[in-house]
């Protein structure tokens, strides 16, 4: 009987199993759901972001580690603009550009030797370009986002697939944007530069030894929604 009686809840128990994973998934689909990639308070609406210096917070700096050397410089202004619908961030795209010829290490004679022929000539290919293609959403939190994009970066007339890490933070209008119209949306952005890629060699060995063969690229831009 005994036997029996064990057999017998076993066999309830089983029968229960499926019975119970379904009555859960019918729960969990009735849960509210947060869509992916959504961006709390931006309107729901494709939005068109302009970066023209309009909101005067914007840097960009980049970053040489090389065995016999360290440096730091920084460029802009970076401007141009970027499309997505806040409600699907994956929609991401845009181009940026900023002038080579206000590219700074913080040395004119080093400057100089950067603008010229032999580095990212500026008389030739005045700016540098990035075309955002694709993005796709890692994590949202209320009005904070983050994505993996990848790029089309043009440097010295050869453009080459870059991938870049981006931050956005969606800034409604308000008090603190007043004096710019429309919303503001703050991207950050980190990629990394191979100078081999775009055929920046140098002079006498100097990438590797002075200058490093991948340059760490970071920009804290600031935008304003329009019409």
């Amino acid at each position: 009987m005994k036997i029996g009686a064990t057999a017998s809840r076993s066999g309830v128990h089983a029968a229960r199993t499926p019975v119970l994973a379904c009555a859960l998934v019918v729960a969990m689909l009735a849960l509210p759901v947060t869509a992916v990639g959504q961006l709390k308070s931006a309107p729901p609406r494709p939005l068109h972001v302009a970066f023209d210096g309009a909101v005067k917070k914007s840097r960009m700096t980049w970053l040489s580690k090389a065995p016999l050397e360290t440096i730091r410089g920084t460029t802009g202004p970076v401007a141009g603009n970027v499309k997505f619908d806040p409600r699907r961030l994956s929609t991401l795209r845009g181009k940026l550009r900023t002038p080579v010829a206000r590219m700074k290490s913080g040395n004119d004679i080093r400057d100089k030797h950067l603008h010229g022929p032999r580095w990212l000539d500026a008389r030739r290919w005045p700016h540098i370009h990035y075309t955002i293609t694709s993005a796709k959403v890692r994590k949202t939190k209320g009005t904070k986002a983050r994505l993996s994009v990848r790029g089309q970066l043009t440097v010295r007339g050869k453009t080459v697939s870059v991938p870049a890490e981006v931050q956005l933070r969606w800034i409604a209008a308000g008090p603190k944007t007043q004096r710019v119209p429309g919303h503001w949306v703050k991207v950050k952005l980190k990629l990394a530069v191979k100078l081999a890629d775009f055929g920046i060699t140098g002079v006498g060995g100097i990438v590797g030894s002075k200058v490093a063969p991948v340059i760490a690229i970071e920009g804290s831009l600031y935008g304003h929604t329009v019409r």
